[in-house]
């Protein structure tokens, strides 16, 4: 608690020390252009964030390698709106992202320019996305499925791969705690003929400060732009990335949510073998661009991926947690993946004085295969206790207490399956100018999707058989926005979807049945507000927003089995409806050339209007809880001023407020702060010579992410305790 306190009083100092400034700066007006933003996700065209009806955040990744950026979720620090927890693994292996209090891991849509990156689940896969070359990220706030199609349910975070546009050489070397090292060097050059080539190599060590906390990452890219005839562009890149990433568990909680004492403390392992996520990544890709007068344009990009994967997890197995007998229960899981994806866009831009239109066709194809192995013990006999791969952690000793057992097994073939997911869209989107003031947005996009699974026979395992199923949905976007004297006031309405099909065990024919398939979709209705004032160095954004989700995908007892074993188990069923309202707020101000103040706060009030869950048969009655996992209020504090011509100094808060453990809310918890302090040193003896220092969580204070099940806390994975960073670049 005394640290809590001392972290509000610095951040409350830093905000009253920037007082005067925001009172009596007197800011040239040169200064103002260093807030103006052009974003490109949210209508597919160049807009100054200012002008579009959405709510948007920005993230430079330059300023987020400043702060420590350690893992994907990273990002979405300081944005407004969101937030996260960290579970299994650690890291970013299985981040589980709220964007507008959405529940689980359906909210958000992950593009790489422009282009749909969705992972085997249909999830954003963060672990492969290559932030070594990516520039910034525009995250958007509320539905982008009109423009980008499935998964883009309550936004997007699209993550824009750096420019060809100047003669640099970059060489970065970074170190800090626990074994970090990072070493990047870049070259850019400008070749004949309007042509320029980036070429960027990165090695990033991490030992981590929890046993199997550790990562090594190398991440190769080479970027070509080139005109190829007189009105048309080819962008191509290559991209290949290399991941060894340890994963590590999390640590038992008691009925109330406390974390319970284990040997080796919060940064112990408590598991099986050395769990570990390995993985090479392949991205390719093409970009046309083509102008054939001032107010037609063609845009087309193809963009082919294949991913190789091996990985060993240990997940929490509550049924043989007994902290009587000071059991900690995981079930050991390892799986060989390949996903070979291939995605096609393809947008035509006309404009005139009254309308932006941009019309578009997307296709998808992802095909992987994966062989799924389990390790502990495992019977539903009384020799083996009725146990599904069982591994029991005296969490007092870290031992394993049943591994002489004859039931136990070790990478036991569970599943071998092969899944293809096809899906194809068309969307029109027009802004139109109403007046000089009044824009009208009209758009409406349709997709349809199709999954193909088939799972082999294996010894000793349900799993067989094949099962195909396909959905289709339609995405509405309307917008009002009014630029005024006071800002930029707007209305808009739309709505996201998934297609629904969720994880690919539930295709498993043996054990899960298909009566219908039904994707998600919310509606979702956001009143914002944008303003510039005092010469444009002060931006603020405002945002009140109202969200229906319904359909939402569950497994119940499939009563077709009741009566005959034949039949699979479980049912797939659609119709839990979820709804979700907050305001957001965001500031930024150029106190004076030299100072920036900024601020991101937020309100998220989720609830459940209808969620029936099915446990051991008996339905139980949820409505009206709130989910798990998402934080009521948020807050975000930044300062940067540069306080002479060698030496800039930053500070950032960080606020994150309790949030539901329990499905039945019995428990909540999880709130913490964090201070994060740098700087930044130019020394005029060495020219060219960049020097940054930066303290995560300065004051090394312990929080936890928190999971739950319908009525218990399950388990929490520990935050990061204080690390210091130190990095020098050289650029000339």
């Amino acid at each position: 608690m005394k640290k809590v306190l001392i972290t509000r009083r610095l951040a409350e100092l830093v905000l009253i020390l920037a007082m005067p400034s925001i009172c009596f700066a007197d800011v040239p007006e040169s200064s103002s252009s260093a807030i103006e933003t052009i974003i490109v996700s949210a209508t597919r065209t160049e807009k100054n964030i200012q002008d579009a009806p959405m709510s948007i955040s920005v993230q430079e990744m330059e300023a987020l390698q400043e702060n420590g950026f350690t893992y994907g979720t990273d990002e979405f620090r300081g944005v407004p709106g969101v937030s996260f927890r960290r579970g299994e693994g650690g890291g970013d292996l299985y981040p589980f992202v709220s964007f507008r209090g959405s529940p689980g891991t359906d909210g958000y849509l992950a593009l790489i320019d422009g282009i749909p990156y969705v992972g085997v689940f249909e999830e954003a896969p963060l672990d492969q996305i290559p932030y070594s070359v990516i520039d910034r990220i525009e995250v958007v706030k509320g539905p982008g499925s009109t423009l980008y199609g499935r998964g883009a349910v309550y936004g997007l975070a699209n993550y824009m791969t750096k420019a060809v546009d100047e003669n640099e050489t970059r060489l970065s070397l970074s170190g800090g705690s626990n074994g970090y090292f990072r070493g990047q060097g870049s070259l850019t050059r400008q070749l004949s003929n309007g042509a320029g080539v980036l070429l960027d190599a990165t090695i990033d060590e991490y030992d981590g400060w929890r046993e199997q906390g550790g990562y090594s990452k190398i991440n190769l890219f080479g970027k070509l732009e080139m005109p190829i005839a007189e009105q048309t562009d080819l962008t191509a890149y290559l991209n290949y990335f290399d991941a060894e990433k340890q994963a590590p568990n999390g640590l038992p909680l008691d009925n109330v949510g406390n974390v319970l004492p284990v040997a080796g403390g919060r940064t112990a392992f408590l598991g099986f073998g050395e769990p570990q996520d390995d993985q090479q990544l392949w991205v390719g890709t093409l970009k046309l661009d083509h102008s054939f007068n001032e107010n037609l344009s063609l845009t087309s990009s193809l963009q082919l991926r294949r991913s190789e994967r091996e990985n060993s997890f240990n997940f929490y197995d509550s049924f043989g947690f007994s902290p009587e007998r000071n059991i900690y229960a995981v079930n050991g899981f390892r799986s060989e993946k390949t996903q070979d994806a291939v995605v096609f866009d393809g947008s035509v831009n006309w404009h005139n004085d009254h309308h932006d239109l941009v019309a578009g066709v997307s296709v998808d194809h992802a095909s992987s295969t994966a062989l799924d192995m389990w390790s502990g013990q495992n019977g539903f006999t009384a020799a083996c206790g009725f146990s599904f791969f069982l591994i029991e952690v005296d969490y007092s000793t870290g031992e394993i207490v049943n591994r002489d057992n004859p039931c136990f097994v070790v990478d036991l073939p569970f599943s071998d399956n092969e899944v293809e997911n096809s899906a194809w869209g068309v969307f029109v989107q027009d802004e139109i100018a109403l007046s000089q003031s009044l824009t009208l947005t009209l758009g409406l996009r349709y997709d349809a999707f199709e999954r193909d699974a088939s799972f082999e026979p294996v010894a000793g395992s349900s799993a067989s058989g094949d099962l195909s199923g396909d959905t289709d949905a339609l995405s509405p976007r309307v917008a009002l926005s009014w630029d005024s004297s006071v800002g930029n006031v707007y209305f808009s309405y739309g709505r996201g979807f998934n297609s629904n099909f969720g994880p690919i065990f539930e295709w498993n024919p043996a054990n899960y049945a298909r009566l219908e398939n039904k994707p998600t979709t919310i509606d979702s209705y956001e009143l914002g507000w944008k303003a510039t004032a005092l010469e444009q160095r002060m931006q603020l954004e405002l945002a009140v927003f109202q969200t229906f989700q319904q359909d939402r995908r569950s497994s119940i007892p499939n009563p077709a089995a009741e009566n005959d074993y034949s039949q699979p188990s479980n049912l797939i069923t659609y119709g839990q409806q979820y709804d979700s309202q907050g305001v957001e707020f965001s500031l930024s101000y150029m106190l004076t050339p030299d100072a920036r103040l900024g601020i991101a706060a937020s309100h998220i009030n989720p609830e459940w209007d209808e969620y029936i869950i099915n446990s051991y048969g008996t339905e139980i009655d949820l409505s009206g809880t709130t989910p798990v996992g998402v934080a009521e209020n948020t807050f975000y504090l930044s300062y940067d001023h540069r306080l002479a011509s060698w030496l800039e100094v930053r500070a950032i808060y960080e606020f994150y407020d309790d949030y539901q453990i329990t499905q039945d809310n019995r428990v909540d918890g999880g709130r913490y702060d964090l201070l994060t302090l740098g700087a930044s040193i130019f020394p005029s003896w060495w020219p060219g010579a960049t020097i940054k220092l930066t303290a995560l969580n300065a004051l090394d204070e312990d929080y936890y992410f928190y999971f739950g099940d319908r009525t218990v806390p399950t388990y929490a994975v520990p935050g990061a305790e204080r690390e210091l960073r130190a990095s020098v670049e050289f650029q000339w």
